[in-house]
């Protein structure tokens, strides 16, 4: 279970300052390291991401295959709303997660 990881991001993304992260390709560069040196989990994260890819094709109504990082960059009109609109999708992916799960 990847519960303590996604929390962990959610905070990164949430707190992006603190991290020097600017933009969505920041981030996903950081999650990057993160998830490698984090390898007893790598695979179960980019499963996440994965699944978080198929969300946002859903919500911005799009067959691009694309990683999750460049549907949003696509979508944005500025590096801030990158950042934006990562924490905005990303919290609603994981409440249409709890929904399922419950």
């Amino acid at each position: 279970m990847i519960k303590d990881e996604i929390i962990f991001l959610k905070h990164v993304i949430g707190k992006s300052g603190v991290y020097l992260i600017s933009d969505v390709i920041e981030f996903y560069l950081f999650f990057l390291g993160y998830s490698i040196g984090n390898s007893a989990k790598s695979e179960e994260l980019n499963e996440f991401f994965d699944e978080f890819t198929a969300f946002l094709q859903k919500d911005f109504e799009t067959k691009e295959k694309l990683q999750w990082y460049k549907l949003i960059q696509m979508r944005s009109s500025t590096k801030y709303h990158s950042l934006e609109l990562l924490r905005k999708t990303f919290n609603e992916f994981l409440e249409s997660r709890e929904n399922l799960d419950a």
